[in-house]
């Protein structure tokens, strides 16, 4: 039974009832309809180079004929994807020459991320936008050099006059003196007493900081690089 002639339920149910497929589509018609469901996906391979049995295009910004693949084409024009060739960033298809080409996404070297789609975890994009890279505010630790050695002046009060008596005999807390003539006698202590002392400041002065830098030219998870390709 040919394709077009299929009622879709009515073969749905005969499937599940044990029926062959076999007696509904011919291989190529099964073929034909994978073709179809896959064009417009985004596979990657672990290939340098593309076998032209895998249907697939590299994902690399190419311009390519709208007439060698129609089918890539019509789904180009529903994708809501396709921008004006001026205008078109890494992500979205192009317009290419207006009439007859139009260009492809340009996947090479690019992390994937799944459009937000009204989630907010990532708004204000739409499909196909590209993003720079960009580091989560992060705390770092830092230590400061020293300044080097410096000191302090500083000078004392006056206490004010004071007096010691003079006693002829000796007693404790008493000292002994001459007055250069022959003749001898002791002061007595005249108690103890302070002396205040001021420190003046050394002045201003500054320590340097130095945070080390960390890291290469990118931010990046570990990964694997594959060869992004496009069904056609």
């Amino acid at each position: 039974m040919p394709i077009s002639g299929a009622n879709p339920l009515a073969l749905i149910a005969e499937l599940q009832n044990g029926a062959d497929l076999a007696n509904y589509f011919t291989k190529d018609e099964v073929s034909g309809l994978l073709v179809q469901a896959s064009v417009g996906q985004i596979v990657y391979l672990p290939a340098s180079q593309i076998n032209a049995a895998n249907r697939v295009l590299k994902a690399n910004a190419a311009e390519v004929l709208r007439a060698d693949y129609a089918e890539l084409w019509a789904f180009v024009q529903i994708s809501g994807n396709l921008v004006a060739q001026a205008s078109k960033g890494v992500g979205n298809f192009g317009d290419g020459d207006g009439s007859t080409t139009f260009t492809l996404p340009d996947l090479r070297g690019e992390f994937l991320r799944s459009a937000d789609d009204g989630r907010g975890v990532d708004s204000g994009r739409v499909v196909g936008s590209g993003q720079g890279d960009l580091t989560k505010s992060h705390s770092h630790g830092a230590s400061t050099s020293a300044a080097g050695n410096h000191g302090h002046t500083g000078t004392t009060s006056t206490n004010g006059n004071h007096s010691h008596a003079i006693n002829s005999g000796t007693s404790a807390g008493s000292t002994a003196y001459s007055n250069g003539s022959g003749t001898s006698g002791t002061t007595g202590a005249a108690g103890n007493h302070n002396h205040s002392l001021s420190i003046n400041a050394a002045g201003n002065h500054s320590h340097a900081v130095t945070v080390n830098a960390a890291g290469g030219s990118e931010t990046r998870p570990r990964n694997v690089a594959l060869l992004a390709c496009i069904k056609y």
